[in-house]
């Protein structure tokens, strides 16, 4: 962590970069645990935390700043997302948050905001499915391979109920032989404890990890590519009556 008097007043603003941030949140069941219970909070009370956006797009770049305020802060954040940078080295989007005292009106620490909010993105969804009535029962598509799809599985997993089966695909098989060699080496790195509450199983195209799925979770963040999901394929999940997350 790096302390700079960001306006040369003599109050000190904590600087966070990514690893420290990781550090602090972890990829891990008992991570999601706790952000599930903060989420159902702000949920059922959504009046409590006043929020407000705004989105701008220039030529290739789009911007969006959000703003939320608690009791005791206020939470600044800056996304930014390249439309045409699809590289696989580098992230599609990136996020800078600051926290503000709301009181003094003070900077009190400025973060990578990227881990914060694919918690946020994840643990959302997994209420959601709790709310749609999660069972051990279910089998969850999880549509993406990135930070987001990584940290839906997660967030799934430290359900009261987790799915009994989560499967995964890619688009690409960034280098390797395959994307089901792809995410079986992905899932290699995971913390062992999600083995524990789930089976995830690595799928090679949509349609294998769609086939007799019960949820749906698209963290394909590419405006660009089109759908992933056909509307046959969509429509039929609709069809039988099974709660889909799109």
């Amino acid at each position: 962590m790096h302390e700079i008097d960001l306006y040369g007043d003599g109050d000190q603003t904590a600087v966070l970069p990514h690893n420290e941030v990781e550090a602090i949140f972890p990829l891990g069941v008992e991570t999601f645990k706790r952000i599930k219970i903060l989420t159902g909070q702000v949920l059922r009370d959504v009046e409590k935390y006043p929020h407000d956006k705004a989105t701008i797009q220039l030529g290739d770049l789009k911007s969006r700043i959000l703003l939320g305020a608690t009791d005791q802060s206020v939470a600044s954040r800056t996304f930014t997302a390249s439309l045409r940078q699809t590289g696989l080295n580098r992230r599609y989007a990136t996020n800078l948050i600051v926290l503000w005292d709301r009181e003094s009106g003070q900077p009190y620490c400025v973060m990578d905001g990227n881990p914060i909010c694919d918690f946020r993105t994840a643990s959302t969804a997994a209420v959601g499915v709790g709310c749609l009535g999660s069972s051990t029962e279910n089998t969850v598509s999880i549509l993406g391979a990135g930070p987001v799809a990584r940290a839906a599985a997660f967030a799934l997993a430290a359900l009261q109920h987790p799915p009994h089966e989560i499967r995964m695909t890619a688009r690409r098989k960034s280098g390797f032989e395959s994307v089901r060699e792809r995410l079986n080496i992905l899932f290699k790195g995971f913390e062992p404890t999600i083995f524990d509450r789930t089976k995830l199983v690595a799928c090679e195209t949509v349609e294998e990890s769609l086939h007799d799925s019960t949820v749906i979770v698209d963290a394909i963040s590419m405006p660009s590519a089109g759908s992933v999901v056909d509307d046959r394929s969509f429509h039929l999940q609709l069809s039988i009556g099974l709660p889909t997350l799109m």
